[in-house]
């Protein structure tokens, strides 16, 4: 699995995929989408959906699911 190097959210995703976030999604007046992405090798495509549920949970929401060589990238939205 690939890291990234700014985590979405402290508490969320320990040992699952990567999480990113634009720096500036932090002072986005509400109303406005954030947007992210998880990133999981595709061997194991049931961690990637328990991940998205997690998220979900959150408030985030998926916006496309891609394979890009043996990894799934899943980018998600949710409104700040």
């Amino acid at each position: 699995m690939k890291q990234a190097k700014i985590p979405l959210e402290p508490q969320a995703g320990a040992g699952f995929g990567a999480h990113a976030e634009d720096a500036s999604s932090s002072i986005l007046p509400p109303g406005q989408h954030r947007f992210s992405y998880l990133s999981m090798s595709n061997e194991s495509p049931e961690a990637l959906v328990m991940e998205i549920n997690q998220q979900a949970a959150h408030g985030w929401e998926v916006i496309q699911v891609v394979l890009k060589g043996t990894t799934f990238v899943a980018f998600l939205k949710r409104l700040h």
